[in-house]
């Protein structure tokens, strides 16, 4: 089984968020846990042909733009 257990840390007191499949950030302190665990299934994805990886990331981060 695949774990990763991470621990929040800040040197200040800036905001921290964690955000899991593009919804809405849930606020994290210093110190806070989290703890993330492969699930027992899979899923099979689909992949558009008309739509790479690279490009949506280019695209939601910005990259190239000023």
């Amino acid at each position: 089984d695949s774990v990763v257990d991470i621990t929040v840390s800040s040197l200040d007191d800036e905001d921290i968020y964690l955000t899991l499949d593009g919804q809405v950030g849930l606020e994290l302190r210093s110190g806070d846990r989290i703890h993330v665990s492969r699930a027992n299934h899979t899923a099979k994805l689909v992949m558009s042909e008309e739509r790479d990886y690279f490009a949506v990331l280019r695209t939601k981060l910005k990259w190239g733009e000023r």
